[in-house]
């Protein structure tokens, strides 16, 4: 069965790259965390929502985010991608940490993999009551404005 690459953890990017998976010992096939279902994210208000601008290193500083994630210093951090979207999740197997600055650091195999710059804005999207963080680059942005827009100009039109 192919696997999407938008499908895959980061951990299972960087190692399929460097571990070739065996057709003939489906052990060695690597299974990711089960993503969070998008769609029943919270609809009620919860969401808390701030616009970073990425640094030279990946790190986006948006410190409410993460304290109110609940997020501490040396957590281990699960990155996965969704399309263009980035969830962030701690999870005790993450192959990433926490920085003591408290700032998410996005992997530079994120980062290449979603096309993101040094400079570049960020959406963050956070759902703390599910531990859940989204990472949207700004082309997503656009693309959420406009199809609301035009919901809106439909309903006005009717």
């Amino acid at each position: 069965m192919d696997v999407h690459p938008h499908d895959r953890t980061i951990a299972e990017l960087v190692i399929s790259a460097v571990i070739p998976t065996s057709e003939a010992d489906p052990a060695l096939d690597l299974v990711g965390l089960p993503l969070p279902d998008l769609a029943a994210l919270p609809r009620d208000g919860s969401m808390v929502y701030g616009i970073a601008t990425m640094d030279e290193g990946g790190r986006v500083s948006e410190r409410l985010i993460t304290r109110l994630l609940g997020w501490k210093s040396g957590q281990s951090l699960d990155f996965s991608l969704v399309s263009d979207v980035i969830v962030v999740r701690c999870h005790p197997t993450g192959g990433f940490r926490v920085p003591r600055t408290m700032l998410c650091s996005i992997p530079a195999a994120v980062r290449r993999w979603c096309g993101l710059s040094p400079g570049d804005r960020v959406l963050l999207a956070a759902a703390p009551a599910q531990g859940v963080l989204l990472i949207h680059n700004m082309a997503a942005v656009d693309r959420m404005v406009l199809r609301y827009n035009a919901e809106l100009a439909e309903i006005a039109e009717s």
